[in-house]
């Protein structure tokens, strides 16, 4: 499989790290070429020493470059004929997904990087690129990926295509991001601390998004309690010529409590050299240098920003954004822990649980798996117009197979997240185990986070609790008919009365391969005595078989007495129920 990705530029940035990260990664089962609409940056003469060939564009030379490069765009396209173009942050998802439709690329993935939280102070070319991009994600991308539940729930609601929309978190390698007691002692030296001395810091770049005045008022409060208590500032920016940092450090007394570093390409040492890493942000996507201080062993102190409650959990503290006296408690709170032998016990208890959360939840394989799964059903629902391969160029470690199955694709249909995670989650888990993309569909809900934790890509579909308006009933069966056709799952499992009957009707109508129902009860309708014409059960035996009917299709039902009423009914055929007790 032949990926080309499409980005804005290969500086210095957090999309531009996992990028280089992702095709990189051991174990590749594409080969990649990367095409940056500006320059190659920083990135570039790294992603060419790891073996992956760079184009960059130019787009910014000169005002008649934009042009041209997307002449340029367009014929490196037609001439790669990739099997799938995966695009990075907005600008490139807008253009380099156009120019590649154009080219005849349909297997296109849109890459979402920000949160959107504070898009409105930042450039107006932005703010009106990510607004065109929303009323174009129904058409231009198959899917549109997300590095967090943040920001994949805010871009839905601007009107982004929430059918398309899934979540995979950035990945690191846990073999670059761990404790390092020797650049630890090194750096502490260096800068004049000893080892006892409790030690904070942050890395981020000059930006009212980091919000850093937030985090320095925090540290002249924190001082009044904790008086040992030193700074570390890395980023760029992070420098005595930056006027309006210096400014707040003199505002508050702090100049000789602060180290400030600049930008440094050796931020696994400085995390290391740290007792506490502190995110002051008023805004993030997926905080990249969170993952990165807690593999390192760092606890973490957070505002509650993008993804950031998530990715810590309780092995850290979470505060308000913008206020600087409860990021200050938070911080002597943490602080406080090293001062004790008890204190110290929950210290250490913290790194070692935060270092495996980012191992078993963002390491560097699981996200390579994810976007290899995503890509590979790409490929297989949007076949490229051209069969030619590159016969160089492979990744480390990339073995070069066309013809790789896709991955089998299945898909829960429920009305409740809360009853999928209490009725479905181990079938769910064991699916994905052997090997199945697992989509899950429900309605919006608090649970929802729940299940884009288990790596599951979650899609909200309307379900009203009561049936009173049969036009919200018609809505329902519509958004599934809609959903199936884009989906394209291999297995539909539909569970619940709701699911059950309008998945069945839904699946069929869309051509789905294959259709199991649980029915965990026929209800009232089929209960109460015969008598009469009754139209309410002669609706519901013909939604039974309707939905029911499809040819490749199983259903699962609790007791023998609701297989007999079905089959009386004529909804099932013999062979096609199957009587599992407590299958809910």
């Amino acid at each position: 499989m032949h990926v080309v990705h499409i980005i804005s530029g290969l500086g210095h940035g957090g999309a531009e790290t996992v990028l280089y990260r992702l095709v990189t990664a051991p174990g590749q089962q594409a080969t990649h070429t990367v095409i940056s609409l500006s320059t190659e940056g920083v990135f570039g003469a790294r992603l060419r020493a790891a073996g992956i060939e760079v184009h960059a564009l130019g787009m910014k030379d000169s005002p008649l470059a934009a042009p041209q490069a997307l002449w340029r765009l367009y014929r490196l396209l037609r001439q790669l004929a990739p099997d799938v173009a995966q695009t990075w942050m907005y600008h490139a998802d807008l253009l380099g997904g156009l120019v590649a439709r154009a080219a005849g690329v349909r297997a296109l993935a849109w890459g979402i990087r920000n949160s959107g939280a504070d898009l409105s102070h930042g450039s107006r070319s932005a703010r009106a690129v990510a607004w065109l991009c929303a009323r174009l994600s129904h058409w231009v991308p198959g899917v549109i990926i997300a590095c967090a539940d943040e920001a994949a729930r805010r871009h839905r609601q601007w009107g982004y295509d929430a059918d398309r929309m899934l979540v995979i978190p950035n990945g690191y390698d846990m073999a670059a991001w761990h404790p390092d007691a020797q650049a630890r002692v090194a750096l502490r030296q260096e800068w004049g601390l000893d080892a006892a001395t409790p030690l904070i810091g942050s890395v981020a770049r000059w930006n009212p998004l980091k919000d850093h005045a937030n985090l320095l008022e925090a540290f002249a409060l924190s001082l009044q309690r904790q008086p040992a208590l030193r700074c570390v500032l890395a980023g760029q920016g992070m420098e005595a010529g930056n006027a309006g940092l210096m400014a707040l450090l003199r505002q508050y007394g702090i100049e000789s409590k602060v180290v400030l570093l600049g930008r440094r390409d050796d931020v696994p040492r400085i995390l290391a050299a740290l007792d506490i890493y502190v995110l002051s942000s008023r805004a993030e996507g997926f905080p990249n240098v969170v993952v990165e201080a807690m593999a390192t062993g760092l606890p973490c102190v957070v505002t509650d920003v993008g993804d950031a409650a998530r990715i810590v959990g309780d092995c850290g503290w979470v505060v308000p954004s913008r206020n600087a006296g409860a990021l200050a408690g938070a911080i002597n709170a943490a602080i406080v822990l090293l001062a004790s032998s008890e204190g110290s016990a929950e210290y250490q208890s913290r790194s070692r649980q935060g270092r495996q959360r980012v191992e078993q939840a963002f390491g560097l394989e699981v996200m390579r798996k994810r976007y290899q799964a995503v890509w590979s059903r790409l490929a297989a629902d949007y076949p490229a117009r051209s069969q030619r391969r590159r016969g160089s160029g492979l990744a480390p470690g990339a073995t070069q197979t066309s013809s790789a199955p896709p991955v089998a694709r299945l898909l829960f249909l429920v009305n409740n997240p809360a009853f999928f995670l209490s009725h479905r989650l181990p079938i769910a888990q064991a699916a994905r185990d052997a090997g199945y993309e697992v989509h899950v569909a429900t309605m919006d809900g608090p649970s929802v986070p729940l299940i884009q934790e288990q790596g599951f890509t979650h899609h909200v579909v309307p379900m009203s609790r009561s049936g009173s308006k049969p036009w919200e009933e018609l809505s329902s069966l519509v958004a599934f008919w809609r959903l199936f056709r884009r989906l394209k799952p291999d297995l539909i499992h539909a569970v619940t009365i709701k699911p059950v009957l309008y998945g069945g009707i839904a699946a069929r109508l869309a051509g789905a391969p294959a259709y199991v129902a649980a029915v965990s009860g026929l209800g009232f309708v089929f209960t109460r005595r015969e008598g009469g014409f009754d139209p309410l059960r002669l609706a519901a035996t013909l939604l039974y078989r309707l939905a029911l009917g499809h040819r490749n299709s199983r259903v699962v039902l609790q007791n023998v007495s609701d297989r007999q009423e079905l089959r009386k009914a004529g909804a099932v055929q013999p062979g096609q129920a199957v009587i599992v007790r407590g299958s809910g």
